[in-house]
């Protein structure tokens, strides 16, 4: 599995390829998510779903912790 893989949750065995390549730029909108700004406006910024930014923000939290 390349660097850009990660595996699903939802479905065992299967990968998918982030929709934001760059680790730094998910790593940012996690965290900018983390510090409260709108799920919905990251999205919307990022060109994104409002679940991918909750993705990159529970991720986020995990490092925080």
């Amino acid at each position: 599995m390349n660097a850009n893989m990660q595996l699903s949750r939802g479905v065992p065995g299967r990968s998918f390829e982030h929709r934001i390549s760059n680790p730094a730029v998910r790593a940012q909108i996690g965290r900018r998510a983390l510090e409260g700004e709108r799920v919905e406006a990251l999205a919307a910024e990022f060109q994104v779903s409002a679940s991918t930014v909750r993705r990159y923000r529970d991720a986020a939290a995990g490092e925080v912790r």
